[in-house]
């Protein structure tokens, strides 16, 4: 048995001004992250003196950290770890973490 298919249900409408606009809108929005975090990325790097070093344990981050380096030892970043560091914009991490807890 053959089924009917309705033709206006499959029919593609041709792209509008509207679209185009959405489209680019799309575009711009996508550049514009790429170049924040980009450039957040290279400005991290440059700076190392304001990274904080987080070594894991007992050790308190500071409330007003910016950017974090998690040290190679740790394997493990416990629950909350860095919970209210509202000023934090970058961490690095290494491929040796094995766990970051919930």
């Amino acid at each position: 048995r053959k089924r009917k298919i309705n033709n206006k249900q499959h029919e593609q409408r041709a792209p509008s001004v509207v679209d185009g606009v959405l489209w680019a809108r799309k575009i711009e929005v996508l550049i514009y992250l790429f170049i924040y975090f980009h450039f957040t990325t290279m400005e991290a790097h440059e700076d190392d003196d304001d990274i904080f070093v987080y070594t894991g344990g007992d050790q308190v981050v500071p409330d007003d950290v910016v950017r974090v380096r998690i040290d190679k030892s740790v394997t493990i970043i416990p629950h909350r770890a860095f919970e209210h560091r509202r000023s934090l914009i970058y961490v690095e991490f290494h491929d040796g973490i094995e766990i970051i807890r919930e």
